[in-house]
């Protein structure tokens, strides 16, 4: 029987045209779980419709909020009618960011129950991590075999210290202290641009944080917040996906809806490894000459302003058809390097070491890569899984397409825009 969810296309096609890229879907979601805090409509643009957007909208319409498509990426959140402080269990398991609804509930009701199948992790470590940061504020946290159970007893301004530096902890923590009166610190907080999105979107809602020069982040929280217009920012991972995309297939596009400097890291190692670009009024062209030659690169993964680790598969992919050896240092704490054993499986000359700082990715190339089947093992590998098969020559196959299209709203219209090969699905 054929796999109703598996793709078919034609890889080798050069991407040649103009294309959007789509909002940030992991500050989308960001923006989503601020506006339930404040007690007014809050209008949103350049919201991707994805999958895992639309099931978190689905999360907070769950408690009441009402959430309205209003135009082409706008959402209106309007969290007056919040009714519920328990997160239905069947809603939640479709989302690994429930989590970030429990501060709201807090604000509005002084409780939340937060089921443990909002995220398969909670029942292996970052349920705790998430009760560290309540508790760090004063909140009584219990849990049993499938809920936790959080409440604002009593609730206070602190210090809270996060285990590493993570975006997905430091933003709970913004969120989670916003509406507790007096200062918080947040410490090793992450140093990520949406984070500091984060904080001015807070600020305009009517807190007061800031960034300190240590990096951690003061927070003044406020009882009453109000509503705003807020344009989400464009998504850093989709837009390098087509720059590579764009350069592997001997193409020439036009990126539009990008900010150069949250590109700038990435900027730089496209300069060392030959690529070619210029920024134009539109936004971004960025073309490849069959032919010329990739240089081999080396480059760290770091927090930003660094090199994101979002971007790390896809280099990997670029250097493979690079002259030399190239050397990607990866984070220790590195979940996203599965996809090299399937690389090397196709063709790739890609060897692992891991040191006492870093995980050292070594890329020999140029190789010539084997068209075949892969899967999305997860939203982490989507982007990467369809940067292989657009690029290597051949009809390849995707298994779990559907991971892609959920990820990444539209992208399979907009490759086509370019002139990717992608039949229509049934």
């Amino acid at each position: 029987m054929a796999d109703v969810d598996a793709l078919q296309l034609e890889g080798g096609i050069p991407l040649v045209g103009s294309v959007k890229v789509n909002g940030s879907r992991t500050f989308a979601l960001r923006l989503l779980y601020a506006s339930v805090l404040v007690g007014e409509p809050c209008n949103l643009t350049n919201i991707p419709k994805s999958k895992y957007v639309t099931d978190d909208i689905q999360v907070v319409e769950s408690v009441g909020a009402e959430c309205t498509w209003s135009g082409l990426n706008k959402l209106t959140v309007d969290a007056q009618a919040m009714k519920d402080y328990v997160i239905p269990a069947d809603y939640a398991s479709k989302t690994v960011t429930a989590a970030f609804l429990v501060p709201a509930l807090i604000h509005k009701f002084g409780k939340a129950v937060l089921p443990k199948s909002a995220n398969n992790t909670l029942k292996r470590y970052r349920g705790k991590e998430y009760a560290a940061i309540w508790q760090s504020l004063g909140m009584d946290v219990r849990e049993d075999l499938d809920n936790y159970y959080i409440e604002a007893r009593g609730l206070r301004s602190g210090e809270i210290v996060l285990p590493y530096k993570s975006r997905i902890l430091t933003d709970l923590a913004i969120l989670s202290s916003l509406f507790v009166l007096g200062e918080s610190t947040i410490l090793n907080a992450s140093l990520d641009v949406e984070t500091d999105d984060l904080i001015d979107l807070c600020t305009k809602m009517g807190g007061e944080l800031k960034r300190l020069e240590s990096g951690a982040i003061s927070v003044n929280g406020c009882g009453v917040f109000r509503g705003l217009s807020y344009d989400c920012p464009f998504d850093r991972e989709e837009g390098a996906f087509f720059i590579v995309a764009t350069l592997l297939t001997n193409g020439n596009a036009t990126l539009t809806g990008i900010d150069r400097l949250r590109f700038l890291p990435l900027i730089n190692w496209l300069s060392k490894a030959g690529a070619s670009y210029e920024f134009i009024d539109a936004g971004m062209r960025v073309w490849h000459n069959p032919g010329d030659a990739f240089e081999k690169t080396e480059v760290t993964v770091s927090a930003y302003p660094g090199f994101l680790t979002d971007f790390q598969p896809l280099c990997v992919f670029l250097d493979c058809f690079a002259e030399g050896t190239s050397i990607v240092h990866e984070n220790l704490l590195a979940t996203n390097i599965d996809y090299i054993q399937d690389l090397n499986a196709m063709g790739a000359n890609i060897s692992i070491n891991r040191t006492t700082d870093y995980i050292d990715i070594e890329v020999k190339g140029p190789v010539k890569l084997k068209a075949g089947r892969v899967f999305v093992k997860d939203l982490r590998y989507a982007l990467p899984t369809l940067l292989f098969s657009l690029c290597v020559d051949g009809v390849n196959e995707i298994g779990d397409y559907s991971i892609i299209e959920g990820g990444f709203d539209t992208i399979t219209e907009r490759l086509k825009s370019l002139g990717a090969l992608i039949p229509n699905r049934l």
